[in-house]
């Protein structure tokens, strides 16, 4: 049996009431889509998280948080949250913080827009996508796909991949949420080895590495 998710909002608004904060509308993508393509919610400033109950546990889990200044949720053939920045905030980008199921910490990442799909747990972080994780590693791309229940990250088109000892570019990565472990493809690149004993110069050791494809 799939673990019990528990889906819950949390919006910080200005209004002492608590209501929807009046804004001078929704952000210029929402508002050239058909009428019958409009979103059943609205929010501004919202603090958005999803978490998970595992099975013969009592108490929920964080699998993800983001921060954003609009939020819009679309029930038409299937249910999706879309978060992104408010054209009102001083925020340019939407914030999402990625959890493992132990409820610790794995990768902040920031987008122009993200896609929540519930049914398929399935989040898309679309537009300038940087990915830092907590093993100090940063994958820049422009489209992003985290599947929540596989904990795994996508990026089908070009990345750009910066970690301590490595500078890599290709298309078409898959790793894991750290990106401790990772596949890209036509790779081309630089590879940083330190030796034991350096150089009297003291630099590194440079290897580079492409791609034979």
């Amino acid at each position: 049996m799939r673990p019990l998710l528990h889906m819950f909002f949390l919006l910080l608004l200005s209004t002492a009431l608590g209501a929807c904060e009046q804004r001078e509308g929704p952000p210029a993508a929402v508002e050239e889509t058909d009428p019958a393509e409009r979103p059943t919610q609205e929010s501004w400033d919202v603090r958005y998280t999803v978490s998970q109950v595992l099975r013969g546990e009592e108490a929920s889990r964080t699998r993800l948080h983001v921060e954003a200044g609009y939020m819009a949720v679309f029930d038409h053939d299937s249910t999706y949250t879309l978060l992104q920045h408010d054209r009102d905030s001083q925020a340019e980008q939407a914030v999402a913080f990625l959890f493992d199921e132990a409820g610790d910490s794995t990768a902040t990442v920031t987008a122009n827009r993200f896609y929540y799909y519930t049914d398929d747990r399935r989040m898309e972080a679309d537009g300038d996508v940087r990915v830092q994780s907590t093993e100090e590693r940063l994958l820049e791309t422009e489209f992003l796909i985290w599947d929540e229940e596989a904990q795994r990250l996508q990026a089908p088109g070009f990345v750009r991949l910066r970690t301590p000892t490595e500078q890599v570019e290709g298309y078409e990565l898959e790793g894991d949420e750290t990106l401790q472990t990772y596949e890209i493809s036509r790779v081309t690149g630089q590879v940083t080895l330190t030796n034991d004993r350096p150089d009297a110069d003291g630099a590194e050791d440079m290897e580079n590495i492409e791609d034979t494809e």
